[in-house]
């Protein structure tokens, strides 16, 4: 209803030999008119949550074709290759580039680590431990001592920011979406809302050991007993909006622009490198919509923690429908989809 002429989905990921999808993007796309494709050439957008092969890249596309991943995007969302991308950026432009806690890959750089830990040993730093290629607080353990260092797959250690703002005594995170829908030039969108998760118990930094205060996972938190409680100010379940937190603490006094700021620029600074990582022939043809995990300590200084290359759409919460709906609508029409049945279509060579 929202195009002047049909358009056509297609989805790639499989599972137990049927064809899956996030099912707030089928539903959006069937809403605005949208119709599956029913072979494998005529098709407008064709989504997957995993990545596409070199050869989904490299084969031959019309002008009004769009893959929902860049090639080689994903270099910035492995945990051990953006600590690589944003260390070499930091040694070229300096301090701007600080918004990263201090970050050892292990096996490789196991030795730096001791060399740190032992020299912040006395002032009782902690530090966490997460797998490179694993999400969803999957294997993430927080610890003091070195005796609790026990890993089995390549993995990053992170000095822990062991200070974090809190609403009602509970720590929490953010989900910022941002569609990239060009890297050459390079074009960014901020969704205007997004996620806050919280801890479900509580926060205290001595009681590093309980994940459910110090992780804020969805996927780790809806397991704790205190999930469905109503919880001081945060109430039940472990999620608000981004629109109720920042009405929250700004009545609370928090200088809620200011760190909006240095979240854009957050942004912005970790998304430059785009356009020297992905080719310029896989620009016209593709977007990506990230998820920025970040973290405010108690100074409102934010820390980027992670960057997802297909941020989770799954529907868990009202929370979750009243953010995800219109940020697939968004999308749609920020990549102007409608512009693309405008023109008649050029056959393929």
């Amino acid at each position: 209803k929202g195009f002047s002429k049909k358009l056509y989905f297609r989805f790639g990921d499989v599972k137990d030999g049927q064809v899956c999808a996030p099912t707030i993007v089928r539903r959006v796309l069937e809403e605005e008119g949208w119709e599956e494709a029913r072979n494998g050439k005529d098709w407008n957008l064709f989504w997957k949550s995993g990545r596409f092969t070199v050869g989904e890249y490299d084969r031959d596309r019309v002008f009004d074709q769009r893959l929902n991943h860049f090639a080689k995007s994903g270099q910035i969302c492995t945990k051990d290759s953006l600590v690589r991308i944003m260390r070499r950026n930091k040694l070229t432009h300096g301090r701007v580039y600080d918004f990263i806690p201090e970050t050892y890959m292990l096996p490789n750089e196991y030795n730096k680590f001791i060399k740190s830990y032992t020299e912040q040993r006395d002032k009782d730093t902690l530090w966490i431990c997460k797998p490179t290629d694993l999400s969803r607080g999957q294997k993430i353990f927080i610890m003091k001592d070195l005796r609790e260092l026990v890993y089995d797959c390549s993995s990053v250690i992170q000095r822990y920011v062991h200070n974090p703002l809190l609403v009602g005594g509970y720590k929490f995170d953010l989900r910022i979406y941002v569609l990239v829908s060009s890297c050459h030039p390079l074009s960014i969108y901020l969704f205007e809302d997004g996620l806050s998760r919280f801890g479900t118990v509580p926060y205290a930094e001595n009681t590093y050991g309980d994940i459910f205060a110090h992780l804020t996972n969805f996927s780790i938190n809806k397991n704790s007993p205190t999930f469905e409680e109503c919880k001081d100010v945060i109430g039940p379940n472990n999620k608000w909006t981004l629109k109720r937190l920042t009405e929250y603490l700004r009545a609370s006094g928090i200088p809620v622009k200011k760190i909006l700021l240095k979240i854009k620029a957050l942004i912005i600074l970790s998304l430059v490198s785009l356009p020297s990582i992905v080719p310029q022939s896989s620009s016209n043809t593709c977007f990506e919509l990230f998820g920025f995990d970040v973290i405010v300590d108690a100074d409102f200084k934010p820390w980027l923690l992670e960057i997802n290359t297909s941020p989770a759409l799954g529907i868990d919460s009202f929370e979750d429908e009243d953010v995800k709906e219109p940020l697939i609508r968004d999308l749609l029409s920020v990549m102007r989809f409608d512009d693309l049945t405008a023109a008649p279509r050029r056959e393929r060579p």
